[in-house]
């Protein structure tokens, strides 16, 4: 049996009265911080498991919510950027469609008013030239533009739309 265990084996008499009143020891000022050289209690706080210890758990549980949620929220936004950006290219589209067909037919209805205008020209002057620039305006402009306007209605086919 080494020191140690004959020390914790070894009952400890009790205190005589008398002894203590005979010898007064001075009780050292108790410090925050124990020194190195105390003796531990012989009831030491007991030492925190992981079963025991739930803090870190909640800890780590609590990141890896907070991580999952701004994941969420950085997907939501990039969805909202694809719907917003697709929807902003199908408005863009659409409007091209629209002023294509409306640049075609406003060119048609130019045309049509500038042979118009030539024609009034022509019948309030009442001179060859009038006639000639006329004639050339509807042949080299309004008839080239009627037939195309007319050909766009006139499906593959032969059928007529």
């Amino acid at each position: 049996m080494n020191s140690v265990e004959r020390i914790a084996v070894t009952p400890i008499p009790p205190k005589k009265p008398e002894a203590e009143s005979v010898v007064r020891l001075q009780t050292p000022h108790q410090s925050s911080h124990p020194s190195p050289s105390e003796t531990p209690s012989p009831h030491q706080a007991p030492i925190p498991t992981p079963s025991m210890d739930m803090s870190i758990l909640m800890g780590m549980l609590e990141q890896m919510e907070t991580r999952l949620n701004n994941a969420l929220i950085a997907q939501q936004k990039a969805s909202q950027a694809s719907v917003t950006a697709s929807v902003t290219g199908a408005a863009i589209g659409v409007f091209q469609a629209i002023s294509i067909i409306l640049a075609v037919r406003l060119l048609l209805l130019l045309t049509l008013a500038g042979g118009f205008f030539l024609a009034v020209s022509a019948m309030s002057h009442q001179t060859a030239i009038s006639v000639w620039v006329l004639i050339a305006y509807a042949i080299l402009v309004i008839f080239p533009i009627s037939i195309i306007e007319y050909g766009r209605k006139i499906q593959i086919g032969g059928k007529n739309g």
